[in-house]
């Protein structure tokens, strides 16, 4: 059973990942990013589980799998760190580097496809908390989600 304990704790973490998509100061790094996230999901499946809602049973399976990588280089982008590499190398060059050094890293993502993944998580978490908080809204998101 889902405790209040555990329903307080998953909106607080859904609004520090709010937060996150533009202050990424809200979580320390991407392995607490990664820790919380896959917090929420057990708590969101053992709430789909209790409710038999198949509906946030699949909101689970269209969060994107996101890397500690992946939010280590969305961490650094959003800080605008500016690393030894780019300081020596500030031209046309430097450009085509980091994009080819961030898809190596991250087997293929880019900065703007690590910050929709962001961004999606985002959303799916926003919908399924309203679902949680308000289960007559499962109906209206299905209704919606269908069109």
């Amino acid at each position: 059973m889902v405790e209040e304990r555990d329903l307080r704790i998953l909106k607080k973490s859904i609004e520090m990942f709010n937060d996150f998509s533009i202050k990424v100061e809200s979580i320390n790094s991407a392995s607490e990013f990664i820790s919380i996230h896959n917090r929420n999901i057990e708590t969101i499946y053992k709430i789909a589980i209790e409710r038999n809602s198949d509906y946030i049973k699949n909101k689970l399976n269209e969060y994107p799998k996101i890397s500690t990588k992946e939010v280590s280089i969305y961490i650094r982008t959003r800080k605008k760190e500016v690393s030894i590499l780019s300081i020596l190398l500030t031209s046309i060059a430097y450009f085509i580097i980091d994009k080819i050094v961030t898809m190596i890293n991250t087997k293929g993502s880019t900065k703007e496809m690590i910050k929709l993944k962001v961004l999606q998580i985002q959303k799916i978490n926003n919908e399924v908390l309203n679902v949680i908080e308000n289960p007559y809204l499962e109906e209206v998101y299905k209704v919606i989600n269908s069109q």
